[in-house]
C-alpha cells in the first residue's frame, strides 16, 4: 500500500521566501525598528530643546525689540486717530501808523493742534475793499503772524479773511520725531538783534534793526519769510515783512531794516522765520540730485 505524503501548504514560493527572510533575520530587523524609532525620538526631543532654547535665550532679545517697536509705533499712530483739527485762533487785529498816511496790519494766529497743519490764503477786508490775496501756512503747535504792510485803512478797522483752509495731518514718516524737535534741526538761527536810533537820512534820526540769519541747517530753502515786531514794553508798536528769494544751507545773512516811521522806547524785538518745513516745495535740492 502506498502512502501520500504532502508537504507545506498552500503558500507561494515568493511567501516561503519571505517566512525564510524573516526567521533568518528578524532579530537585525528588531534592533532596526528599535533603532529607528530612538532616532525618531531624539529628534523629536532636539528639536524642541532647540526651540525653547532659541525662544527664551537666542532669540528672546531680538523678538522682544520686534514687540518694543509695535507698541513705539502704536503711541505713535493713536493721534492719527484722534478728532480733526481744532479751528485757528486768530488774534484782534492791531495797526500801525507808515509812512505817507498808510498803516502796517498785524495779526497773531494760533494753531494749538499737535498733528495737524494748515495752508490757506488770506487777505484784509476793510470795508468793501480788500488787500490782495496771499497764500500762507501755520506749523502744528506753534503761533505766527500776518501781515500786510502799507495799506489804506479809511478810518475803518481791517478784518482778517482766511480762505480756502486745508488742513493736513502729520505723519510719522514724515516727522518720526516731535514737531519741536523736528521743526528745530531745520530752522535757522536769528542772532545779534538789535534796535538803535543812531542813523541821521536828510534831517531825520531814523531807527534801525540789525540782525543775522545764520542757517546751521543741512538744507536750503526757496522764498523765507522774515517778520520783524518792534515792541514797547511787551506792545507791538511796528511791524514789517521781508521775504528773500532763497536760503542756502550753511548761509550766513545779515540784515539792516530802517524805519521811516521813527518808532520810540523800543524794548524788544522779535524776529520770525516763517518757512514751511512740512512742504517739500521749500527746500532747496543738492546740486547732484
Amino acid at each position: 500500500m502506498s502512502a501520500d505524503y504532502t508537504t507545506g501548504s498552500t503558500l507561494s514560493d515568493r511567501d516561503l521566501e519571505i517566512a525564510s527572510f524573516w526567521v533568518k533575520h528578524r532579530l537585525t530587523l528588531r534592533r532596526l525598528g528599535y533603532g529607528s524609532i530612538i532616532a525618531i525620538g531624539s529628534m523629536f526631543w532636539a528639536f524642541t530643546l532647540w526651540s525653547l532654547l532659541d525662544a527664551y535665550a537666542i532669540s528672546y532679545p531680538i523678538e522682544s525689540r520686534i514687540h518694543l517697536r509695535i507698541l513705539q509705533n502704536q503711541n505713535a499712530l493713536a493721534p492719527l486717530f484722534l478728532k480733526g483739527p481744532t479751528p485757528l485762533k486768530p488774534a484782534d487785529s492791531i495797526t500801525f501808523t507808515n509812512t505817507d498816511g498808510r498803516q502796517d496790519v498785524l495779526v497773531e494766529i494760533e494753531n494749538a493742534n499737535t498733528v495737524w497743519w494748515a495752508e490757506f490764503d488770506y487777505a484784509f477786508a476793510i470795508g468793501d475793499q480788500r488787500t490782495d490775496t496771499r497764500h500762507g501756512f501755520i506749523l502744528p503747535k506753534s503761533r505766527r503772524f500776518i501781515t500786510e504792510p502799507g495799506i489804506t485803512l479809511s478810518g475803518q478797522s481791517p478784518e482778517l479773511i482766511i480762505e480756502n483752509l486745508q488742513w493736513k495731518r502729520v505723519t510719522p514718516d514724515t516727522v518720526p520725531t516731535t514737531i519741536e524737535d523736528f521743526v528745530a534741526s531745520r530752522e535757522p538761527l536769528i542772532e545779534d538783534v538789535a534796535f538803535a536810533r543812531d542813523q541821521v537820512v536828510g534831517t531825520q534820526l531814523i531807527g534801525r534793526t540789525t540782525f543775522t540769519v545764520n542757517n546751521t541747517s543741512a538744507y536750503g530753502y526757496y522764498d523765507p519769510e522774515f517778520v520783524i515786531v518792534l515792541l514797547r514794553g511787551g506792545s507791538p508798536v511796528a511791524v514789517t515783512r521781508i521775504t528773500k528769494d532763497k536760503l542756502n544751507a550753511g548761509e550766513i545773512m545779515p540784515f539792516d531794516i530802517q524805519w521811516f516811521d521813527q518808532p520810540v522806547g523800543i524794548t524788544e524785538t522779535i524776529v520770525q522765520t516763517n518757512i514751511n518745513y512740512l512742504n517739500p516745495n521749500s527746500y532747496i535740492r543738492p546740486i547732484n540730485q
